[in-house]
């Protein structure tokens, strides 16, 4: 999944844009299963379902269209 920063809420100013994509990478261990993206200095953040600091690509792209009124 791809998701784009739309807030730095719970980030320090150094690991994330706003506006940049990040990859969500899935981990399994013990059966359960760990989300996780690389953040921009490098560190491996978790990500949570409900993190507010994100949305979709695919949402962003809906809310870029419905700005410009297609």
């Amino acid at each position: 999944m791809i998701v784009v920063c739309v807030n730095k809420n719970r980030f320090s100013k150094d690991e994330l844009t706003i506006g940049k994509t990040y990859e969500i990478l899935y981990h399994t261990e013990h059966g359960d299963t760990v989300q996780w993206f690389i953040a921009d200095d490098g560190t491996e953040l978790l990500y949570f379902d409900n993190d507010t600091d994100f949305i979709t690509l695919e949402q962003h792209r809906e809310n870029q269209l419905n700005k410009i009124g297609i």
